[in-house]
């Protein structure tokens, strides 16, 4: 899992890198690589992080989800906190090592070719770093959640997408039975949703020369900072949490499709609500709303 980590971010940063700066001719051919190395950063960034921090969950807590295994590791003479630190640490250091790797790759790829900017790798390192800590840190919590390894996949795209995704169907409900309900304006609740947040909230921005009179491209900021920092305190935060719930967690929960007691009304619940809302939406505007449209048309 996590050589195919480190060899898809070889292919996506340190070649890419070396195939723009083998193309010599190109003017301000630096600053368009470190644009590059940032847009990675953050867009590249999240997206292989939401994955393999989901897939590294999956694989290092995968013996709470069947009754022997987590009764063997239950039966070791190890305390609860060593235990989760142990698993939790063994994912998460493979994947800040790869993305080490990876930097001093790339790092080596930019000495070849003489254009060094490890100013902007650094940051790359950061943003990637950051990013995994939380989507690991989640996932890790989602792990704690549920007795099934096939649940927590599910448990973990559905809490990263929900905020999204029922703001906007309840938008989409109120401009068809509101008159005048305006619904164009930027969604309110979207930093609940740190993919779609991060992706379409934060951008890289190029930096002028304001002295001359042709503005010339001087560099490159990310404007996201920020966020990421929040959201990796974030991470910090879930992890806490899963560790707590890791010390009394039932190991007798294996298979279970909720692990922990006390949320198993707030998923069924919640579950009806949103399958209520999803499909009846669905309903409305695959039958009603478009033949509507198609008369008014006619």
């Amino acid at each position: 899992l996590w050589i195919a980590y480190a060899v898809i971010w070889i292919l996506i940063l340190p070649v890419s890198v070396h195939s723009r700066l083998s193309v010599s001719w190109l003017t301000n051919i630096y600053y368009e690589v470190q644009a590059l190395v940032l847009e990675m950063g953050f867009g590249t960034g999240v997206l292989m992080s939401a994955a393999f921090g989901a897939l590294a969950a999956m694989a290092v807590f995968s013996y709470l989800y069947t009754s022997k295994s987590a009764g063997m590791m239950a039966s070791l003479p190890v305390r609860r906190e060593a235990m989760f630190l142990t698993m939790f640490s063994a994912g998460l250091c493979c994947l800040l090592a790869s993305n080490v790797l990876v930097f001093l790759i790339t790092l080596a790829v930019e000495a070849a070719h003489g254009m060094l900017g490890i100013g902007y790798l650094l940051q790359w390192l950061a943003l990637v770093s950051m990013c995994n800590v939380f989507f690991y840190g989640f996932a890790s919590l989602c792990a704690m959640l549920t007795g099934h390894i096939l649940v927590l996949p599910c448990v973990y795209a559905v809490l990263l997408f929900t905020a999204v995704v029922v703001e906007s169907i309840i938008r989409y409900l109120l401009d068809a039975f509101v008159f005048g309900m305006n619904t164009s304006s930027a969604l309110i609740f979207d930093f609940l949703s740190p993919v779609y947040y991060l992706l379409s909230g934060t951008r890289v921005l190029p930096i002028y020369n304001q002295s001359v009179t042709d503005p010339v491209v001087i560099g490159y900021r990310y404007t996201g900072w920020a966020p990421m920092i929040i959201y990796c305190a974030a991470g910090v935060a879930c992890v806490a949490a899963a560790l707590l719930l890791y010390r009394r967690r039932r190991m007798e929960t294996a298979s279970d499709i909720v692990a922990v007691k006390a949320l198993k009304p707030v998923f069924k619940y919640c579950l009806a609500f949103g399958c209520a809302l999803c499909i009846g939406t669905w309903v409305f505007y695959g039958i009603f709303y478009h033949g509507a449209q198609a008369l008014n048309v006619v």
